[in-house]
């Protein structure tokens, strides 16, 4: 880790924490505080708050084990755990409204995370490469932690840099490897690498850093022969550049390049493409609010 690094994690560990979904964050503390609460019930609706569910892994985390998933962090610190994750998040709570943009980028992170997780699902059996051992298995709820916070990062950008936002706007859309060049020509940091630094402060796994880190460099996602370790994360990249197609978050271009390698690493084609896409739960911005 470079001393700029340390200087970030700094400034993240004091000034920022992802600002959290009032009515969710209201609705976890009422059924925490009711008569015989379901913490099952719970975590299934904390999973649709990027703030609460990075505080609930960071609690959980802050051992030696490492766990990516938000319902099994939430199991680990039970009830009275999670009512102090939401106590604390209420005392540093920022009611944000939706005319600044935070509120279709927190949609666009449940999109990811439930899109990932239905590609996990698929892939055992789309996929040669995962069926026969040659791949490993990725659990649905990590892969849905990976797509929730792969672009973190931003709300964190918002925070600190005024002018950050019009540039979201006009360079979203072209894809996020050229929102990130345009992010370090004008701040000097661009939001992947924000976006790693956050999950690594907040001890989640190392699979998941090393993707968040990298989801943007195309020439790092699939190298022939690697290591155990290096297909996890390619199968890891893989499933989220899959995810982001499909919800029309990656634009034709980074599609191309990316199109064959996926197809050729997981040992797929059109035609099991087309079944993803047929089946994908692809959500309006009303239904993915209402989530």
């Amino acid at each position: 880790m470079t001393d700029d690094d340390e200087a970030w994690i700094g400034r993240l560990a004091g000034e920022f924490d992802l600002p959290s979904r009032p009515d969710v964050l209201l609705t976890v503390s009422r059924l925490l505080n009711g008569f015989a609460p379901d913490l099952y019930q719970i975590l299934r609706i904390v999973r649709q708050d990027a703030a609460l569910s990075a505080r609930t892994l960071h609690q959980a985390n802050r051992g030696s084990r490492r766990v990516a998933s938000i319902e099994e962090a939430g199991l680990m610190l039970g009830l009275m755990g999670m009512r102090r994750v939401v106590d604390r998040l209420f005392l540093k709570a920022k009611l944000i409204g939706r005319d600044n943009g935070l509120h279709e980028i927190r949609l666009r992170a449940v999109q990811a995370g439930v899109l990932s997780r239905y590609v996990a699902l698929s892939l055992p059996a789309l996929s040669p490469n995962c069926s026969n051992g040659y791949l490993p298995v990725v659990e649905p709820e990590e892969a849905y932690t990976l797509g929730l916070f792969h672009d973190c990062g931003i709300p964190a950008m918002m925070n600190w840099f005024s002018d950050y936002y019009p540039l979201y706007q006009t360079t979203h859309a072209s894809g996020g490897r050229l929102l990130a060049q345009a992010e370090q020509e004008r701040f000097g940091i661009d939001h992947g690498r924000i976006s790693f630094l956050l999950c690594r402060s907040w001890h989640f796994p190392k699979a998941i850093c090393r993707v968040i880190r990298e989801h943007h460099t195309i020439e790092q996602l699939i190298v022939p022969g690697q290591r155990t370790r290096r297909r996890k994360t390619a199968i890891l990249q893989a499933i989220l550049h899959l995810a982001e197609r499909l919800g029309q978050e990656m634009p034709d271009h980074e599609w191309q390049v990316l199109q064959a390698e996926i197809f050729r690493f997981l040992a797929i084609g059109d035609h099991e493409w087309s079944q993803l896409q047929r089946n994908a739960p692809v959500m309006s911005f009303d239904e993915r609010a209402a989530r």
